[in-house]
């Protein structure tokens, strides 16, 4: 890939994660950052920009697979990122409880109660949306 297909990544990867995770999310510096920084350009790139920016799946299914995924492998602090993501991209609380219900069975009852704990925190307890 030249230089300008890669740069055009990073741009678009860079725009693709303020979509999702909020502009703060882009303009503040990763934890990693200061440790390897081109960490958090390889993620732009390549996670945000030719992975989410693929075509066949629309940002909000993809949003949903990533929390699903980060739930099963009990990463919750990144499944708050992304659950608030979804949430930016319009999936309503009621879908998000419902879509962590549904794994129960598959997970366990202790990852649902996590993820929807952290449903409550984002949504709020009682807001339908």
């Amino acid at each position: 890939m030249t230089s300008e297909g890669r740069q055009g990544d990073l741009e678009y990867g860079r725009k693709v994660r303020a979509k999702v995770l909020g502009l703060d999310n882009v303009s503040t510096g990763r934890n990693s950052d200061s440790t390897i920084p081109d960490l958090g350009e390889l993620s732009d790139e390549v996670l945000w920009g030719r992975i989410w920016g693929r075509p066949g799946v629309d940002i909000k299914l993809r949003s949903i697979a990533t929390v699903v995924a980060l739930l099963t492998l009990e990463r919750y602090d990144y499944a708050r990122i992304h659950i608030g993501g979804a949430k930016n991209l319009g999936v309503s609380r009621i879908e998000m409880s419902e879509i962590i219900f549904q794994l129960t069975f598959y997970v366990g009852l202790p990852v649902v109660h996590e993820g929807l704990k952290i449903v409550s925190e984002i949504y709020g307890v009682n807001n339908e949306n």
